[in-house]
């Protein structure tokens, strides 16, 4: 089990994997969960869309080094806010920003994005996929308790992701 907090509420909030938790005493009413990491494959999704969008566009990408840039510019860009170093962006904002600054440093031609590549490529992050035992785990009938994710609380993601 890895990064489990409890509260007094009978609530579970899980930031890693877990196999199976109770709560002694108390019907565990809800489980929260993180998204990026626990459940979806970040980097292997993000590079797997891009290496398809590049076939599209004949356009060489580093595409595995890009991404890994690309999720520490995302993970920089939220301590920036969190701190007050920054003032607060929509999570979709800073993707495209990021991309904005990084795609130049990893293209292997003279390419530029348009803004529209540069909204079709950021919205990658929409379409992340799980990992192998995520979805037979979250639709378990072990499960009577409430599930909802917490990661930037961009429910939009979770609508959009069919």
């Amino acid at each position: 089990m890895t990064g489990v907090q409890t509260c007094a509420l009978p609530i579970l909030f899980v930031f890693g994997w877990i196999q199976s938790f109770s709560v002694v005493g108390a019907p565990l009413k809800a489980i929260l969960f993180d998204v990026f990491g626990t459940c979806v494959r970040v980097e292997d999704s993000l590079v797997a869309q891009g290496e398809k969008w590049t076939q599209t566009q004949g356009v060489g990408v580093s595409w595995r080094p890009m991404v890994r840039a690309w999720i520490q510019d995302h993970s920089i860009s939220i301590e920036r806010i969190r701190s007050g170093k920054a003032p607060f962006r929509l999570v979709d904002q800073i993707h495209e920003d990021s991309l904005r600054k990084l795609f130049p440093k990893y293209v292997k031609t003279n390419f530029s994005l348009s803004e529209m590549q540069v909204l079709e490529i950021s919205r990658f992050w929409h379409r992340l996929e799980p990992w192998s035992d995520v979805k037979s785990g979250l639709r378990s009938e072990e499960h009577t308790s409430e599930l909802q994710s917490l990661r930037h609380l961009v429910c939009r993601l979770l609508l959009e992701k069919k």
